[in-house]
Order: C-alpha cells, then sequence, then structure tokens
C-alpha cells in the first residue's frame, strides 16, 4: 500500500524544455518501480523520454520510508491556439523554435539585431499570450507581437506575412483580430513604430492609431570620438543588480516591472554583446547602455540599446564605451526626434541617420517620451 505525502515541485517551460520535480511515498510494503511506473507516467502523459532515478530515504523519527523519484523529462507541448478558422487559418502561440524564422523574415527587409526575439520569448510568462503565430496548412505564414511592459504599455513588432501568403487576410485575423483583441481585453495602450505614408495613413484610418513622434535610426562606423569623461565607466554586472534597476525604473515606461527585471537580466548577458554603467564620484550610475551584435548572416553590424542618462556627458561616455571593442564595425541606435539635444550630439559625433519611422498609439497615450533616453532599447521587442 502507497500514497502520495507530498508533490515538492514542478517547473515548465513554454514549448520544450526541463521538467524536474519529486515525488515522495509513503511505504507500508516495499514497492516496485512497475508498481510506480503508471502514477509517475498518469503525471507526465506528454514525456517523450525521461531518466529517472529512485532512492530510498531513511526518515530518523519516522517508522515508514519514503521513496524519492526524481524525474528529467524532456517532452513536446503543443502551443496554444487563439484562434481557429473555417478555411484552416490558425492563430497560435509562437514557439522558440519559430523565432529564428521570423527573425530571418524581419532580417531580409533591414538589418536587425539576433537575440531580441529569443530574449523576449525566455522572459515572459508562459501562457504565449502577446507572442503570434499564423499558421495554415501545417506551414508558419505569418507573426506578430504585442508584449506588456507595465503602466498598461504594449509594444507591437515583428509583423510579417509571407509575400506567397498575402491578401487572404490571414495578416488582418492575426494581428488586428487577435493580438490587438487580447491588449483591448487587458485595456492595454498598443505603442508600435510604423513605417510613415500609406502604412501610418491605414492604421489612421482603419484602427484609429495616433500619431506621437518620430523615432530615427542613426548609424557610424564604430570609432573613438575623442570625448573626455571625469567619470568611471565599468561593465555593467560588475555593479549590483538592485543599484541597475534602480537606475533603470527612472528612466523605462514603468518601474519595477518583473518582466523587465528579468530581461535586463538577460540582457546585459547577450552573447557577443557587452553592457556599460557611468558610475559618478559617489558610485551612482549616471548612465547604461547595452550593445548586441546583428543576426549572423549580417556580420559587423551591432545595436546599442538602451542607451540611457542623467545627462547627455555620461550617456556619450558610455556610448564611446561601448564603441570601443568593435572599432570599424557598423554601430546603430534609435533615437527619439523631440530629443533635440540628443539628436544634435549623435549627429555631431559623425552619425547618419537611417530613417524615421512614427510612433503610433492605439487605445491611449502613455507619454513614453523621456529626454534621458538616447537609444530605446530595442525596436523589435522593447521601443522603450
Amino acid at each position: 500500500m502507497y500514497r502520495v505525502v507530498c508533490l515538492l515541485a514542478m517547473q515548465s517551460a513554454r514549448d520544450e524544455g526541463r521538467v524536474r520535480f519529486r515525488v515522495y511515498y509513503q511505504k507500508r510494503s516495499r514497492l516496485s518501480w512497475m508498481l510506480a511506473s503508471p502514477f509517475l507516467r498518469k503525471l507526465c502523459p506528454n514525456t517523450v523520454r525521461s531518466a529517472v532515478s529512485m532512492r530510498w530515504l531513511n526518515v530518523p523519527g519516522l517508522t515508514d520510508v519514503f521513496v524519492s523519484f526524481s524525474i528529467d523529462k524532456t517532452y513536446t507541448k503543443q502551443p496554444e491556439v487563439f484562434e481557429s478558422y473555417d478555411d484552416g487559418f490558425i492563430v497560435r502561440a509562437m514557439t522558440p523554435s519559430d523565432a529564428q524564422t521570423v527573425e530571418n523574415w524581419v532580417a531580409s527587409l533591414v538589418t536587425t539585431s539576433r537575440y531580441d526575439l529569443h530574449t523576449a520569448l525566455k522572459v515572459f510568462p508562459t501562457t504565449g499570450r502577446g507572442f503570434y503565430i499564423g499558421e495554415y496548412e501545417g506551414a508558419v505564414v505569418a507573426s506578430c507581437i504585442r508584449i506588456p511592459w507595465g503602466n498598461d504599455a504594449y509594444y507591437g513588432s515583428y509583423y510579417y506575412v509571407r509575400e506567397e501568403y498575402r491578401g487572404r487576410g490571414f495578416g488582418t485575423r492575426m494581428r488586428d483580430q487577435v493580438a490587438y483583441g487580447h491588449v483591448l481585453e487587458a485595456n492595454g495602450v498598443l505603442c508600435i513604430d510604423a513605417v510613415e505614408g500609406t502604412v501610418t495613413d491605414k492604421n489612421e484610418a482603419k484602427f484609429s492609431y495616433v500619431k506621437a513622434f518620430v523615432t530615427m535610426r542613426y548609424g557610424i562606423e564604430a570609432k573613438d570620438f575623442g570625448l573626455k569623461y571625469n567619470g568611471k565607466i565599468v561593465q555593467a554586472d560588475s555593479v549590483p543588480f538592485d543599484q541597475l534597476i534602480s537606475f533603470d525604473n527612472k528612466h523605462f515606461i514603468s518601474k519595477d516591472y518583473p518582466v523587465r527585471r528579468k530581461f535586463l537580466q538577460e540582457w546585459i548577458k547577450t552573447p557577443g554583446g557587452a553592457a556599460a554603467v557611468a558610475l559618478n564620484g559617489h558610485g551612482q550610475i549616471v548612465a547604461f547602455g547595452q550593445r548586441r551584435p546583428s543576426v549572423s548572416f549580417q556580420p559587423r553590424n551591432h545595436f546599442i540599446g538602451p542607451l540611457y542618462g542623467d545627462d547627455i556627458d555620461s550617456a556619450m561616455a558610455v556610448l564611446q564605451h561601448l564603441c570601443s571593442d568593435v572599432l570599424g564595425d557598423r554601430i546603430f541606435i534609435q533615437i527619439w526626434k523631440p530629443n533635440t539635444e540628443g539628436v544634435k550630439m549623435i549627429e555631431n559625433l559623425g552619425f547618419q541617420k537611417e530613417f524615421d519611422i512614427t510612433r503610433m498609439h492605439a487605445n491611449g497615450d502613455i507619454c513614453e517620451y523621456k529626454p534621458t533616453v538616447y537609444s530605446v532599447t530595442s525596436l523589435k521587442v522593447c521601443g522603450f
């Protein structure tokens, strides 16, 4: 005779990952694996393969003996389907394996950073909402994201429909019915950066978007800008992380947002990247910046963001530091046009404008502009 006395913990991932948990059984007669196996498999119905270890525990003071099963399970979980249509089109949650496809789509249009989408998928809750894939007859045909960043702010990007599937309403249903519907359910404000002209006009006329300001991408071949700075520049991971979060709270769209915290923990460790802070004479952070590489088939291109600074001199000193170990490579920053002081400074440093896009809001205005933002975190996943 046996019974479960404690299920300690169970952790799961969005699509593919590791699940570890431990079950303790109370024993009156010796258990065999043959008896325990059906129960454990009931707990793990989606098991593909599992490595199971079993050990007997003698607990002092107890007459019963406990047996501990530790299961490492690699599993495949079907992504959540948000909507199915009569023509066979479905809108489902994006998986990590989808992310590379989506990144390649976007990179075919414009130079784009490599790890943004993967990082966002990693840190957001595993409900699936916010990351969308359009699928038709088993093929991935469309994508978009609408993810929350606190303070009712949602950021939208990665909208794409494969050329051979355009004109069939796939993108409209995924983006404007399902994804935007989820934003409205949460009473959120959707922020996007759209190409000025036909796209912005359509957004205004059809979906009641309102123009806010212009976001500009600038680029330059990384060099020593010859800036002198009286403070100290150090790697971001060399300062207490809580201190970095406190600084970020002053400049980001929201304060103490749990996902932002997880995001920055991953962001400052981006492979092939760098993150640095400027410290004043009291050891306080006065500027913060991060650099990360572009996708692999766009080598020697890098993006800087966020670049936040209590003052412009500290922000530019961090910018110069982040350029110093990729000299000769192409560097991009994305700055809001109303930041006239910052725009003037980077133009004086030799940055050339690549393009303009228009920040638009739907369902309200979160007033996100701050003059201390010299480059947004990412135009792909977090445009703040």
